[in-house]
């Protein structure tokens, strides 16, 4: 994509990224369709994907208009930040503006030692690893349960993941983000 222009790149970047999960939707229902899935758990397979779809639209936008940017700065599909865990020890000092009698207002270093550790997060990743996959359609031995079955599997997925991080690091210490207490 060197050769084409920010907007071109955009609109490549929305096409591969937000326009394929739509298309994927759309297919969906066709496939549920032929299937022999019945027109109300279609209706509410696609409800769970549309919403899904929605949730995720303002990353889809947003990394459709920095990729472009990223990749002119040179920084093309690295890594460029490290991987941190819970229980990862954390030192850093923060500056505080404190006042000693009789001087003005002055910086002063405050150093703090601290461990990443949010026990929401264990949770979640304990039931995450407990979730068994939902069963085909051959095992069940119908459309439609086996639909609402993906369609619960779907949504139980969503509401753990909204708990806390379910992605492990050496099978089972959770993920820390930005956001992780100390």
């Amino acid at each position: 994509m060197a050769d084409t222009g920010y907007f071109d790149s955009v609109s490549a970047n929305l096409k591969t990224g937000v326009g394929a999960q739509v298309k994927g939707i759309s297919e969906g229902v066709k496939a549920n369709s032929d299937a022999g899935v019945s027109p109300s758990v279609n209706a509410l397979d696609t409800g769970v994907k549309a919403a899904a779809a929605i949730g995720g639209l303002a990353d889809g936008l947003s990394e459709a208009a920095m990729l472009p940017v990223l990749g002119a700065m040179g920084m093309k599909g690295m890594a460029c930040l490290p991987i941190s865990k819970q229980l990862d020890p954390v030192i850093g000092v923060d500056i505080h503006l404190v006042t000693i009698p009789p001087s003005p207002v002055v910086p002063m270093p405050h150093p703090y030692v601290g461990v990443l550790l949010r026990p929401q997060d264990f949770i979640a990743a304990a039931v995450s690893s407990f979730i068994p996959p939902p069963p085909t359609a051959e095992q069940t031995g119908d459309a439609d349960s086996a639909k609402l079955a993906e369609v619960g599997h779907t949504v139980l997925t969503m509401a753990v993941g909204m708990l806390g991080a379910t992605v492990k690091i050496g099978g089972f210490i959770p993920r820390a983000v930005a956001s992780t207490p100390t």
